[in-house]
């Protein structure tokens, strides 16, 4: 999904200019992330572990401090809701995998 469409569908505010252009997975699970996905902040510790495994985006409620300029940092007024609006779209879906959470984009 193009950073863009992201931060449209899920009412988020862009805080840089990143490099990438798209991410391909969503998770708020750090250790689901891997190299393209969507990181949706709960845990502020996770954050720089996301960026170090791989994450092409890190949505957020607060304003975090930008530690890779190359990836999306997208803020929100509340990260459920984000993932709400993204999981109300038709062509995304959330599944459930041994008590684990993944955005599976179909």
């Amino acid at each position: 999904m193009k950073i863009e469409t992201l931060t449209n569908l899920i009412g988020g505010e862009l805080l840089n200019a990143p490099f990438i252009s798209e991410v391909t997975s969503f998770t708020f699970n750090v250790d689901e992330v891997e190299r393209g996905s969507c990181f949706f902040v709960k845990n502020k510790n996770d954050i720089k572990k996301a960026v170090e495994k791989g994450a092409y985006a890190i949505v957020s409620k607060d304003y975090e401090d930008i530690i890779d300029k190359e990836i999306a940092w997208i803020r929100v007024d509340d990260y459920k809701k984000a993932i709400e609006s993204l999981k109300s779209k038709d062509r995304y879906n959330v599944r459930k995998k041994k008590k684990k959470r993944n955005f599976i984009l179909c």
